[in-house]
């Protein structure tokens, strides 16, 4: 009699007790070549967010249920709310709308991963599959971890961090859903005794845009550079050429070497090639040699 009060009572404590669950959760997600962001799959926007207990602060977080390690991964595991978290289901939806994370082979994927209590903490492992279905993951850098040690932290809970990885240098997706192609799937999970917890979220690789070939860009500087060397040179060649001029006469010289000058400077800017302007130079410099010898003329029939 005594023995089965007690077992009736043990079962009801352990009915009453609060079965454990999905204690961390990746919200969003956003890469290296756009702000469109990535929502992790099941996660409902209207839970609450302010405390830790099952109901209902655990409903959409992600539970990966003895899936412990790289090898082990298949899928993206389940939430106590919605069930199984079914990649072909949802990310149909999220292309169509656009909403999906795009990051460069090589760049970086930026993640907020909620701890809702101690045991959502990290560090966390973070994985990818190339297909898009979630079949098979190979490990990632994780570049930016959670704090905790074997998946807990009491002092974290309540609390979104960062979390950050890098994708392989020439990593290519090959998942195509809801009109958009080249997705992957990107798992991260902590090592949580009553876990793995954590999250998915679908990206699209993009390659970086081609930038303007080296040759293209010197060249057009090139040809600035030559007008405009052009330019200067043209004038100050003149200027000289008008200097010496006023040295037989001010008055020839300096209109001469001005002249020069100006049309030199403005015909090396415009034509580039002719950036000397010797013309005009030699122009100016004609005229005042000729001022010179009509005035040694007239001195001389003045001292006849």
């Amino acid at each position: 009699m005594h023995s089965k009060i007690f077992l009736s009572a043990v079962l009801a404590a352990f009915t009453a007790a609060p079965q454990v669950w999905a204690h961390g959760l990746i919200e969003s997600a956003v890469g290296d070549m756009s702000t469109v962001k990535s929502k992790g799959l099941g996660v409902v926007d209207s839970t609450p967010r302010d405390g830790t207990r099952r109901n209902p602060f655990q409903q959409d977080s992600t539970i990966f249920k003895d899936q412990r390690s790289v090898a082990a991964a298949s899928g993206c595991g389940s939430t106590l709310g919605g069930g199984r978290n079914n990649i072909n289901g949802v990310v149909p939806a999220m292309a169509q709308a656009g909403a999906i994370a795009q990051v460069s082979p090589g760049g970086t994927l930026q993640m907020s991963l909620r701890q809702i209590n101690a045991d959502g903490a990290g560090p966390y492992t973070c994985m990818i599959d190339a297909t898009g279905t979630g079949a098979s993951f190979t490990q990632l850098t994780v570049t930016q971890n959670v704090p905790g040690r074997n998946g807990n932290n009491r002092q974290g809970q309540k609390t979104v961090h960062p979390l950050a990885v890098q994708m392989p240098a020439g990593m290519q997706c090959t998942g195509s859903m809801g009109g958009m192609n080249n997705l992957c799937i990107v798992r991260c999970q902590n090592t949580a005794r009553a876990g793995p917890f954590g999250g998915c979220v679908p990206v699209q690789m993009v390659a970086a845009q081609a930038q303007q070939p080296a040759g293209a860009a010197n060249g057009g500087n090139f040809n600035n550079n030559g007008g405009n060397n052009g330019g200067n040179n043209g004038g100050n060649f003149n200027n000289n050429g008008g200097n010496n001029g006023g040295n037989f006469n001010n008055n020839g010289g300096n209109n001469g070497g001005n002249n020069g000058g100006n049309n030199g400077g403005n015909n090396g800017g415009n034509n580039g090639n002719n950036g000397f302007a010797n013309n005009n130079g030699n122009n100016g410099f004609n005229n005042n040699g000729n001022n010179f010898n009509r005035r040694a003329a007239r001195q001389k029939r003045w001292q006849a």
